[in-house]
This record gives C-alpha cells, sequence and structure tokens, in this order.
C-alpha cells in the first residue's frame, strides 16, 4: 500500500497543474501577482508601457499530453486564462480594487481564437507572451505567443523590481517576427470591461488605472469626463454635416488618445480582427522588446 501512496504523490506532483482546483489557485496567483507588481510600479508606468507584453513561464506535464504525444490543443486555452490574469493584474489592477466611481469591474471574455503552429513536447518550457495589442469602442483585444523558453531573462524588463528599468521608447508596430525563437501558437481574446451592467469604453478603463491620459482638445479643452458625459461637446469637425457624431462617444474617446499610441492601436486593429490573416498574428511576436514582468507558473 506504501508503494501505490508514493506513485500517486509523485503523479500529483508531476502534474500539478491537472489536480482538482489547480486552475483556481493558478488563476488567482497569476492575478494576485500581477496586481503587485502593479502596485509596486505604479509610479514608473508610462503610457507606452499599455503595449509591451507581459510572460508566464511553464511546462506541459504528462495529464496534458493527448495520443499524440505532444500538448493536447484543449489545454492552450487554460494557459491562455492564466497568462491573461497575470497581463491583467499588472496593467487594469484598480479596476478590481477600486473599480470606477466606487463600483468594483470585472473583465468577461467575449471570444477566443487560437491558431496552432507547432507541438509542445511533455515536459518541456514554454513561455506565454500575452499584450494589448488594440481596442475599439468596447472590446480590448489582448495577443497571446505561445514560444519556447530562453534559458536567460528578456534583455530589458520595464516594471521588475529587480531591474528598476523603465523603457522610454515609444510603442511601436512589428513588421515581422523578430528573434529565432520558435512560436507554438496564437490567440487572439476579446474584453469587455464591465462596472455592472454597463460598458466602461476601453479608453477609459486604461484612464482609470493611470495608464494612459486622453489629451484635451486644443481649441475646445474638452477632457475625457467631459465628453462621456455630453457628447454634443463633441468638436465640429467630428460631426458630420447633418449635424450628428461620425461615431459612438466611446470610440471617439479614442480620438483624444496620444498621437503615438492611437497609430499603434489603429494599425493592429485589423490584425486582431483577424482582417489579414492568422500570419500577422504571429508576426506581433517580438523577442526584442521589453516586458512588462515576469510569472512563474506552478510547474
Amino acid at each position: 500500500m506504501g508503494i501505490w501512496i508514493w506513485l500517486l504523490a509523485l503523479l500529483a506532483v508531476f502534474n500539478i497543474k491537472n489536480i482538482p482546483f489547480s486552475w483556481s489557485v493558478r488563476f488567482f496567483r497569476a492575478l494576485g501577482c500581477g496586481m503587485l507588481l502593479h502596485r509596486k510600479a505604479k509610479a514608473i508606468f508610462k503610457p507606452h508601457h499599455v503595449f509591451l507584453p507581459a510572460v508566464s513561464t511553464t511546462r506541459s506535464p504528462l495529464m496534458e499530453i493527448d495520443f499524440n504525444l505532444h500538448k493536447s490543443n484543449s489545454t492552450f486555452f487554460t494557459d491562455l486564462d492564466v497568462s491573461r490574469a497575470y497581463l491583467s493584474g499588472v496593467l487594469l489592477g484598480p479596476l478590481f480594487l477600486h473599480g470606477i466611481d466606487g463600483q468594483r469591474c470585472n473583465m468577461i471574455v467575449g471570444n477566443v481564437a487560437c491558431s496552432f503552429r507547432r507541438e509542445i513536447k511533455p515536459y518541456r518550457p514554454y513561455e506565454t507572451w500575452t499584450r494589448i495589442a488594440s481596442w475599439d469602442e468596447k472590446w480590448i483585444y489582448m495577443v497571446t505567443h505561445f514560444v519556447e523558453k530562453r534559458t536567460d531573462r528578456p534583455a530589458r524588463c520595464a516594471l521588475l523590481p529587480e531591474t528598476k528599468t523603465v523603457l522610454d521608447e515609444k510603442p511601436t508596430v512589428s513588421e515581422g517576427q523578430k528573434g529565432d525563437r520558435i512560436v507554438f501558437a496564437s490567440a487572439v481574446t476579446q474584453f469587455v470591461c464591465k462596472k455592472g451592467r454597463m460598458t466602461v469604453p476601453p479608453a477609459r478603463a486604461l484612464a482609470e488605472c493611470g495608464l494612459i491620459q486622453v489629451e484635451k482638445q486644443r481649441d475646445e479643452g474638452l477632457d475625457l469626463d467631459s465628453l462621456r458625459n455630453d457628447p454634443s461637446l463633441m468638436p465640429q469637425s467630428r460631426v458630420s454635416s447633418a449635424g450628428r457624431s461620425k461615431g459612438s462617444p466611446a470610440e471617439d474617446l479614442n480620438s483624444y488618445l496620444p498621437r503615438d499610441l492611437e497609430m499603434v492601436r489603429a494599425i493592429n486593429m485589423p490584425v486582431v480582427r483577424l482582417i489579414e490573416g492568422w500570419d500577422r498574428v504571429h508576426a506581433l511576436f517580438c523577442e526584442d522588446e521589453g516586458v512588462l514582468g515576469l510569472h512563474r507558473d506552478v510547474i
């Protein structure tokens, strides 16, 4: 009887990602680590950090392997949950703690699409690089790349307490995959921010977290609150000849973003909507750019 107990214990240890309740532990641990990092690094956040990825490292244990002897496609989605939770904690932590106007918010997944390129062998270490790639009047689009693990840390870490490094580069648009790492799979997730039953525009949510500032209209002195509360204050340049706004108030908030952020957001929009195909999604991965932080999963 003793030998079976030891065998079961070893099986549980080497498959800790798949034991009962492990998903909940992994998810909330990642979310908590991300929120803690946001709290520590709040003073050094810069607007262009919105587009930087957060990295989680993990392996594929035996219980995630299918009959083809590689990681089952269905198990990629639990890794996506953990990776997105970490990035959400890093960037959007205040929404879960303090909320907006005293009411806590929640991030709801509306859609997930995944494209698989290469298999992942049993217990092979790999990383998930998750970033906010774009947003529109309702949805936040996160892109996740499953890539082979590198032995050293990413060269430039924007928010890691160990490095105290702040990246000052402006956001850029990747024109192709850089580096020689293998991309095993890529995924695009649509999120919506909810305050109760009300949808919070992504630009508003990011501004509430202190990540971006919606620029005031130079001539008319409009800010985010005045525009959100009274859409009739929209500048005439945004109003059609019929006297109606060209877009919804939430969509028009994006016209007040800093120009460099709006450029990246707009260029990435057809990519995350898969208009340009999965090759463009894969090409968004760039290992030479900085990362927000590193999170180690349970295995």
